[in-house]
C-alpha cells in the first residue's frame, strides 16, 4: 500500500495503479476515459469514480489484489428491472472490465434522462473546467491543473475543486529557479441562487478560515495532493503535461482560495453585498481570489485569477449594474 493509503488520504495502492496502466487488465477503461471528453476519472481512497456530466457513472473499488467491485447507482434508472443483468459482479479480468466498458453508453443514456428532470448544472460545468484545463487542446498553455473534484476529507476540508497553479512559462514548467507550484482550492457557483446560504460564498470562506487556520491541515493536504497529482500523471490523465517529466515534489507556502462564478446576473445586488463582507475577512497565508473568463472559456490563466479588490474595481458594473 502507498503511504497515501496508510494515512487515510485519497490515493490508490501500487497494484491498483499497475492494473489501470497500459498493460494492466483495467487499462481499456483508462483508454476510454482519455478519449472521451465527457468522462472524468477521480481518485478516492483505494477506489475510483468515473464522472459523467458531474454524476458518478462508475465506481470501481478494490476488494483485494487484482479484484474490484463495480457499482452504478440504480437511482438513475427509469426502469430498474434487469438493466444490469449479465454484468460481472466482480472485475478480475479483461473480459469483465470490457463487459462494463461496453455497457457505459447505455448507462450514460439513462443518466441523460435523469439529468433532464434533475439538472445538476454546477457539477456539470465543474467537469468542463477539469477537461479544459487538464486534457483539452489548450491545456498545456493554461496555468492551472485540476487535481481533484468534490473533495471532502471528513475533517473540515471540503472543496469543489483542488487545483495547482503551475505557470505555463518554460522556467516554471521545468521547476527551475526555485519555482514551486501553488496549491489552490476552487469553489464554483452556478447562478445567483448558489451565492448565499450555508453553502454560499460566506459559508465557504468561514470553512476555509477554520480548516486552513491550522498548519497541520495545510501540510497534510499538500502531501495528499502531491501524491494524487503524481498518480493522475502516472495514469496519463493530465494530457496537458504529456512529455513533461518534471515531478512536482513540493508546493509554495501560500495557498489561494478561488471563486469561479458562472452566470451571475448583474442586475441582482446579492454579489455586491457578499463582496462587501468578504473585504473584511483576512486568512493568514491564504489569498481569496476570483476567476474571470478568458473570452467565454473555462481555461484558467494566472492573469485572470485576481484579488478581491481588483475584481471589485475592474468589474463593478458586472457585479451590480444598478449601483
Amino acid at each position: 500500500m502507498s503511504s497515501a493509503n496508510d494515512k487515510g488520504f485519497r490515493g490508490l495502492s501500487d497494484d491498483f495503479i499497475a492494473d489501470l496502466q497500459d498493460g494492466g487488465f483495467l487499462s481499456s477503461l483508462i483508454d476510454l476515459i482519455r478519449k472521451d471528453s465527457s468522462l472524468s476519472l477521480e481518485i478516492r481512497h483505494d477506489y475510483i469514480n468515473v464522472y459523467y456530466r458531474g454524476g458518478n457513472l462508475l465506481r470501481l473499488s478494490k476488494l483485494k489484489e487484482h479484484v474490484y467491485l463495480p457499482f452504478f447507482d440504480d437511482n438513475y434508472f427509469r426502469d430498474k428491472i434487469g438493466f444490469l443483468e449479465g454484468l460481472p459482479e466482480k472485475i478480475r479480468s479483461v473480459a469483465d472490465i470490457d463487459y462494463w466498458r461496453n455497457k457505459l453508453p447505455a448507462l450514460k443514456s439513462e443518466m441523460d434522462q435523469w439529468f433532464s428532470i434533475n439538472p445538476k448544472a454546477e457539477r456539470e460545468f465543474q467537469q468542463v473546467v477539469v477537461w479544459e484545463n487538464n486534457n483539452s487542446s489548450i491545456s498545456n498553455h493554461t496555468d492551472y491543473f485540476i487535481v481533484d473534484i468534490e473533495y471532502d476529507n471528513k475533517r473540515g476540508g471540503r472543496f469543489d475543486m483542488v487545483a495547482i497553479q503551475w505557470d505555463s512559462n518554460s522556467i516554471a514548467r521545468k521547476l527551475q529557479g526555485g519555482y514551486k507550484p501553488k496549491l489552490c482550492f476552487i469553489e464554483m457557483k452556478y447562478g445567483d441562487s448558489a451565492l448565499n446560504g450555508k453553502s454560499g460564498m460566506l459559508g465557504h470562506v468561514k470553512q476555509w478560515s477554520e480548516y486552513l487556520g491550522y498548519e497541520e491541515n495545510k501540510k497534510d493536504i499538500k502531501e495528499e495532493m502531491l501524491n494524487l497529482f503524481k498518480q493522475k500523471r502516472d495514469l496519463r490523465l493530465v494530457g496537458g503535461l504529456e512529455g513533461n517529466g518534471n515531478l512536482v515534489k513540493d508546493f509554495a507556502d501560500d495557498i489561494d482560495c478561488i471563486f469561479l462564478l458562472a452566470n451571475h446576473d448583474p442586475e441582482k445586488s446579492g454579489l455586491k453585498n457578499i463582496i462587501r463582507e468578504l473585504g473584511q475577512i483576512n486568512i493568514p497565508g491564504v489569498g481569496i481570489k476570483f476567476c474571470i473568463g478568458n473570452f467565454m472559456g473555462y481555461g484558467l490563466y494566472k492573469e485572470n485569477v485576481i484579488s478581491l479588490p481588483e475584481f471589485n474595481k475592474r468589474y463593478a458594473r458586472q457585479i451590480y449594474s444598478k449601483g
